[in-house]
């Protein structure tokens, strides 16, 4: 097809579906596509260094050509998405070798920066610049950011007034800062410590009204004020996700069992709550106590639940796996217990409105498991090692496409990624 016998709506249509790289290229094509590429980069408002290799996997950006590419967008984007691991390391170091490059003349319109990997030191980096940039962001996103520091982030979040969504995963050095984070929606602190409870208290008062997603690391030192300061202030919470520090598993507890169980159970508490992740190191009547609670209120939409050591209790574990099935509006299930077996899934309260479904390593036999995917209308993903690929012709009569993670280890041969299509 001669695609300069198009109209230049329609090319333009076309040649926004390009990467800023491909649309350098195009621009030699002829002065037309020139004129119009360039009206494409002005309409240009997400810079994903991640799609710009995505083609190349192996592919690192060069100094000259990350700031070409900046040179196109750097001045129309709102949304910036990076990753270290994209550029040469010969001349990339901190991340203010990026944003000083070009994307600086981007800051009165910069709304939106995901960073993964960067070095971002205090020492290494144009501070006032960076706090300048954080003033307006409403999305930040830092993962995995090492050299990361208080000091640089309280500076920053003191004056960042627009900020809504804020990711500090990984960011370990990082805790005194978050009393300076104030009405923020979404929250993710996993991997980031906290040294003082005080910095708890101070960030649950100051996102009490406005908070509604949550996903933290919790040591056995702070677990009993996180709970506390989440069901007293939190009331808008409608995710949560919670993870031991696995750093502390080996510091003694004079806490009993039944004490952390009463705990996880006040989570029922929550007026709002429909998704929840919970990671556990070890006792499944936490578990059950909680799911009692939540079943009572039964607004559960989502519900991933994960235990790194398996329990002794074998009621405690079955009462859990019969608490699961009460669920009546989940759309998303994790659950991953031997114990979870064909009869709980006969009596599943959720197979209506269930899409997702990973049942791990739980006891579900392959005729069990192909009962419940032929009761569950609106199923498009899950996940059952026991399937046997024989039985897969039963769900031919299935109008919708259904994802099927399968064992690789018991089928290599079937898919590398481990998932059929029915």
């Amino acid at each position: 097809m001669d695609l300069t016998k198009l109209n230049d709506d329609c090319l333009y249509l076309i040649l926004s579906k390009l990467s800023v790289r491909e649309l350098i290229n195009a621009e030699l094509v002829c002065k037309r596509f020139h004129s119009i590429i360039q009206k494409v980069y002005c309409g240009r408002r997400i810079l994903d260094f991640n799609e710009e290799c995505a083609a190349l996997p192996e592919y690192h950006l060069s100094k000259a050509e990350m700031m070409l590419i900046n040179s196109k967008v750097g001045k129309h984007i709102d949304t910036l998405i990076v990753s270290e691991c994209l550029f040469e390391k010969k001349f990339l170091k901190n991340i203010n070798d990026l944003l000083s490059a070009k994307v600086n003349d981007a800051t009165r319109v910069l709304k939106n920066l995901s960073v993964e990997g960067f070095n971002i030191n205090k020492s290494a980096l144009d501070t006032n610049f960076f706090v300048r940039i954080f003033s307006k962001l409403k999305t930040v996103r830092l993962v995995d950011c090492y050299w990361l520091n208080d000091s640089l982030l309280s500076k920053c979040l003191q004056d960042a007034t627009e900020l809504e969504i804020l990711n500090l995963s990984g960011s370990c050095d990082v805790g005194a800062c978050v009393q300076f984070i104030r009405n923020i929606k979404e929250l993710n602190l996993t991997f980031v410590g906290f040294s003082q409870n005080d910095d708890i208290l101070k960030l649950c008062e100051n996102n009490k009204a406005t908070l509604t997603s949550l996903k933290i690391c919790m040591s056995r030192r702070n677990e009993p004020i996180w709970f506390n300061e989440i069901v007293r202030n939190l009331r808008s919470l409608k995710e949560l996700s919670l993870f031991p520090d696995t750093l502390d598993e080996d510091l003694e507890s004079e806490e009993t069992v039944k004490e952390v169980a009463d705990r996880y159970a006040t989570l029922g508490d929550l007026p709002y709550l429909t998704t929840l992740k919970i990671v556990l190191d070890d006792d499944s009547l936490i578990m059950n106590q909680m799911l009692e609670k939540l079943v009572q209120r039964n607004i559960l939409e989502s519900l991933k639940l994960r235990v790194y050591k398996e329990s002794n209790h074998e009621n405690w574990k079955k009462e859990a796996a019969e608490n699961v099935t009460k669920f009546r509006n989940l759309r998303t299930l994790k659950y991953s217990w031997k114990d979870m077996t064909d009869s709980h899934l006969k009596k599943f309260s959720s197979k209506a409105s269930l899409v997702i479904a990973d049942f791990g390593c739980a006891g579900i036999s392959s005729k069990g498991a192909l009962d419940f995917i032929n009761q569950c209308p609106n199923l498009q993903k899950i996940s059952v090692p026991c399937l046997l690929f024989e039985d897969l012709q039963n769900l031919q009569q299935r109008s919708e496409c259904l994802d099927i993670f399968v064992d690789k280890l018991k089928y290599p041969n079937i898919a590398d990624q481990g998932v059929l299509h029915s």
